[in-house]
């Protein structure tokens, strides 16, 4: 491939981006501004490659598109988990992208060329950065670019000298502090710092942008980092007794493995529902995760014909079959625990994972069944990003809101009372959750339910002090706390709606209502 010039403007775009990120998120929630730094690099990216006239392979769109998508949750939820999962599988679909810019190829990778793509992203492309042709003439006949350099090396050199000599003399410290006082010195330590996370920031994105326009051609690589070593005979003995002490778990514990509430509540049931659900979901679930590493570990390393490779994938079918009942089981427990205390959203995630692991195990039996292993690697990508895709499809902390609710409709073991709801949990959602908090509370208010409505109301304006009733910035912008804030204006003057306390007291914030006071953090006063 030829060599490229590099364009005299590349270091600097990058630094441009640096101060952007500082601009965006110093000192600032993450709402649409994360969205709008994502867009601003992957713009920023294809304006670099059609200037040098390296576009991006046709299926490398499909990564930056999915980078833009699970950005743009930023700009409408405010939910942790949604935002966690969606932000960093954003960066590293991004990494990826760049990776993967001229090849396109990131289907037919292996789990080994991810990692290894993903590890040597910026090395390399700070190595490749060498490759490129010296600027041309007349790029270098730009008189501009030498001074902006000298500037931005000036700069730290200036600040740090200056604070140095007027600690030193009072005169000139008042004098500096007239002349820069809009650089505010006293705040020396934090500008070094940003400046700092500017230029990593800065280098970073160099290495990524490099490594996309000159190495990304190399696709994925044609052998496998390990070649198989293993026999067919000690493969399938493996295999074959873990399919026999799953099978026999299956079996032996049948009735406890499926038992529900008779294991709690039976004769012999003095296991507690959070016990009950830990063991279902920790235990199962890491079972079900290591049986399938294993698998896949086998069938890496495994030396097998091709009469063999039927064997080998019946063992593999027979093995997810078991794990299959074995997530049955993980997913039955975990919602009778949730059915006894109520929803949140801590306890929905791992119910979303493993249906995204359920489907997992379906297009590995179908990859053994039809021979297509080598898409092992995509199929987990695929699973990874459906799971972040389906937490802000969900609206977690809403859905906990309704299901919770539900559950406080429901009859308690005393037939004359009902199920409470956690009303100090749902003071401590995102914004997310306070459209459902309302159209809760006038939903139970007209119904006569009182005790939950109260619930509600506490839970609402205890919400609202939490987060400073949904005031927001333009970079700290969400469609979720502008619909909470929305929301919030159209209740607050309801006269069930409690005003919150400053509660000096009692330490903490709290609201009264009937005569009673209720804490916004601990329900004791």
């Amino acid at each position: 491939m030829a060599r490229l010039t590099r364009p005299a403007f590349f270091l600097p775009v990058c630094f441009v981006l640096g101060f952007l990120f500082d601009v965006l998120f110093w000192d600032q929630r993450w709402g649409i501004s994360f969205f709008v730094y994502i867009a601003a690099l992957i713009a920023v990216g294809l304006w670099l490659g059609a200037y040098l006239k390296r576009r991006p392979a046709r299926r490398s769109w499909w990564l930056a598109a999915a980078a833009l998508a699970l950005a743009a949750v930023s700009a409408v939820y405010t939910e942790e988990y949604t935002l966690l999962f969606t932000r960093g599988f954003s960066v590293m679909l991004l990494m990826l992208f760049a990776a993967d810019y001229l090849a396109g190829d990131w289907l037919n990778y292996r789990l080994s060329d991810h990692v290894i793509k993903l590890v040597s992203l910026l090395p390399l492309g700070w190595m490749a950065s060498g490759e490129f042709k010296p600027a041309t003439s007349k790029q270098a006949k730009r008189p501009w670019v030498p001074v902006v350099r000298g500037l931005l090396l000036a700069l730290p050199v200036v600040l740090v000298l200056s604070a140095l000599l007027a600690s030193a003399d009072s005169y000139f410290a008042d004098w500096v502090s007239q002349v820069f006082s809009f650089l505010r010195l006293e705040r020396l330590p934090e500008y070094v710092f940003r400046l700092i996370l500017i230029t990593l920031i800065a280098l970073v994105l160099f290495g990524a942008y490099v490594y996309g326009f000159v190495r990304s051609h190399n696709g994925a690589a044609k052998k496998a980092v390990v070649q198989p070593f293993i026999g067919f005979t000690e493969a399938s003995i493996v295999l074959g007794s873990v399919a026999l002490l799953l099978g026999a778990f299956v079996v032996f514990q049948f009735q406890y493995f499926f038992g529900g509430v008779g294991n709690i509540l039976g004769p012999e049931g003095y296991v507690t529902y959070a016990e009950y659900a830990r063991r279902g979901f920790a235990e199962l679930c890491v079972v079900a995760v290591l049986v399938l590493m294993l698998f896949v570990l086998l069938s890496s390393i495994t030396r097998r014909s091709a009469q063999q490779q039927g064997y080998f994938s019946g063992l593999g079918v027979a093995l997810f079959a078991l794990l299959a009942v074995v997530l049955v089981s993980a997913f039955q427990r975990l919602l009778l625990y949730e059915e006894a205390y109520g929803f949140t959203s801590m306890r929905l995630l791992p119910h979303i994972f493993m249906v995204w692991l359920g489907l997992l195990l379906l297009a590995l039996v179908v990859m053994e069944l039809t021979g297509r292993q080598r898409y092992f690697a995509a199929a987990v990508l695929l699973a990874a990003v459906g799971f972040v895709a389906t937490l802000p499809a969900l609206n977690l902390d809403r859905y906990t809101v309704r299901a919770n609710i539900a559950h406080g409709l429901q009859a308690s073991e005393t037939a004359w009372s009902r199920e409470t709801v956690d009303r100090m949990h749902l003071a401590e959602l995102s914004p997310d959750a306070v459209p459902a908090l309302v159209e809760g509370y006038r939903s139970q208010l007209a119904a006569g339910n009182q005790a939950l409505a109260q619930d509600l109301a506490i839970a609402l304006a205890c919400n609202a002090y939490k987060h400073d009733a949904y005031a927001q910035s333009w970079r700290e912008w969400t469609l979720s706390r502008a619909l909470a804030a929305s929301a919030w204006q159209s209740i607050q003057d309801d006269p069930g709606i409690p005003a919150v306390m400053d509660g000096r007291e009692y330490g903490q914030p709290f609201v009264t209502l009937n005569g009673e006071d209720y804490g916004c953090y601990y329900p004791e006063l």
